[in-house]
């Protein structure tokens, strides 16, 4: 689920193209799943595969997740 938007994108925008990157992840056979990591980039924490981004989440996704970011993340 993505709960908040970020700079204009919705979260139903965001969340089509984290489908799309997710896809394209499993799609890749040269990714290894170990490749799969997170960084905390301060107000948000990235979900990498590799060096592709996956996703970002945010505070006010861990908010509205009931969740602190690490752990949502």
């Amino acid at each position: 689920m993505i709960y908040a938007s970020i700079g204009g994108f919705t979260p139903q925008e965001r969340a089509e193209a984290i489908q799309d990157r997710i896809v394209a992840v499993g799609s890749d056979k040269g990714i290894a799943v170990e490749a799969i990591h997170t960084e905390n980039r301060g107000s948000w924490t990235e979900i990498l595969a590799g060096k592709n981004r996956i996703m970002a989440i945010t505070e006010a996704d861990a908010i509205e997740a009931s969740r602190v970011r690490s752990e949502l993340s």
